[in-house]
């Protein structure tokens, strides 16, 4: 047998309206809590690469060092004369 009944006809269970508004709510308040977490860790990882930086800097100063000294160092043992600017 067919079924007479068209899709209009077909009756529906509605959402009341406060599991939608709980709903909503719900939402609302994980996305805030989620950009207060990325406020209090954006900070850190900002301090982060700004000490990754530092540290950077800090080596690429001790390499010339080290390199001028050994230059130093090189040319005082076999008495050459430096250039001085």
């Amino acid at each position: 047998m067919v079924d007479s009944k068209s899709k209009d006809d077909a009756t529906t269970t509605p959402r009341p309206t406060n599991d939608v508004s709980n709903l909503y709510d719900a939402l609302d308040q994980n996305f805030v809590k989620t950009v207060d977490e990325v406020t209090k860790v954006q900070p850190k990882y900002g301090q982060s690469i700004h000490n990754a930086i530092l540290a950077q800097i800090h080596t690429v100063k001790n390499v010339i060092r080290n390199t001028i000294l050994a230059q130093k160092q090189l040319t005082s043992g076999w008495n050459l004369p430096v250039a001085y600017s």
